[in-house]
């Protein structure tokens, strides 16, 4: 797999592998850059819900988290939000992860649309 299409972090997981959006998208880079546009502002969105939802709502949010990070290949956020599905830990650090996960995500998805 070429590089450009899967990147590494710090810890070598990958946090975002594009070849999922490609397949997709049947290669379409207009298409997979819209996507990634609209992923970009959703998850913040998620994440804002998640702060201001009573605790017995987020496994419903994190779901959609999940669903919405695998649909584009980001899997280092749906494996951390995974992990944070049940109630286990507390509300601080269900949310500091998945916002550490979109953070990292993030970051590689800003690079890529750079290019």
């Amino acid at each position: 797999m070429p590089d450009e299409l899967k990147s590494q972090s710090n810890d070598g997981a990958s946090p975002f592998d594009l070849t999922v959006l490609v397949a997709q998208t049947g290669g379409d880079e207009t298409l997979q850059r819209q996507i990634l546009g609209l992923f970009l502002r959703q998850i913040p969105q998620e994440i804002a819900r998640l702060q201001r939802s009573p605790s017995d709502m987020h496994s419903d949010i994190i779901h959609r988290i999940i669903g919405t990070a695998r649909a584009v290949g980001a899997d280092l956020l749906a494996k951390t939000a995974e992990t944070r599905e049940s109630p286990s830990g507390t509300r601080h650090d269900r949310i500091a992860a998945i916002e550490a996960a979109f953070a990292v995500t993030r970051s590689h998805i800003i690079d890529y649309l750079a290019d």
